[in-house]
């Protein structure tokens, strides 16, 4: 996911080609059923809502540019979904996704610093409102980090407290302390109070 943070087209790139090679699969193996999840059933009502809705968009252009990315995230999801083998793969899963909260907390930090993140060179957002930088990291806008970093934030928090032993929980937990400390300097409260929420 942190590939979005510098390349979206890259990022919509892989799962262009995640998506081509696991419909190919399907294919060739003739297996045409859908995923069995729990959220199958309601993601195929909400596309259906999302179709019938568009008939009352005052941007049709939006709406189906909208439609488009709920589709493939859907997609996204259920390829994940039967693509976990067991508990192993999973957790290696949340191990990339852990190391791309740490690089992007560590860029954070560095823009707090210097005033410009090293991966992209850009500067953090200035708010006049509070007279205060806004950290962003490489991501376009502070409130999409915000979000990214409040989104793994608790579940990385949760496994270093109550999962891993040794080694691995004391980094999961200083990749929470780095990614809290980058999060609070986002100054964004909708992230920040999700974050207390969920943790």
């Amino acid at each position: 996911p942190f590939v979005a943070s510098f390349s979206s087209a890259a990022l919509n790139v892989m799962i262009g080609c995640l998506i081509t090679t696991y419909l190919i699969k399907k294919i060739l193996s003739k297996d045409y059923s859908p995923a069995r999840a729990a959220v199958t059933i309601p993601f195929l009502f909400l596309m259906l809502v999302s179709v019938i809705s568009i008939r009352n968009s005052s941007h049709l252009p939006s709406s189906i540019q909208g439609l488009t990315k709920l589709l493939k995230y859907g997609f996204l999801f259920t390829i994940i979904y039967e693509c976990i083998v067991d508990a192993r793969h999973f957790k290696k899963i949340i191990l990339s996704l852990t190391l791309g909260l740490l690089l992007a907390s560590l860029d954070g930090i560095y823009q707090l610093h210097f005033g410009i993140d090293f991966l992209r060179r850009h500067a953090y957002d200035y708010d006049p409102d509070i007279g205060l930088g806004r950290l962003k990291a490489a991501f376009p806008h502070t409130n999409i980090y915000a979000i990214y970093s409040g989104l793994l934030l608790p579940v990385c928090l949760s496994l270093g407290l109550y999962f891993y032993k040794a080694r691995k929980k004391l980094f999961f937990i200083i990749v929470s302390i780095l990614a809290s400390f980058c999060l609070i300097f986002t100054f964004s409260r909708g992230a920040i109070i999700g974050f207390l929420l969920a943790a």
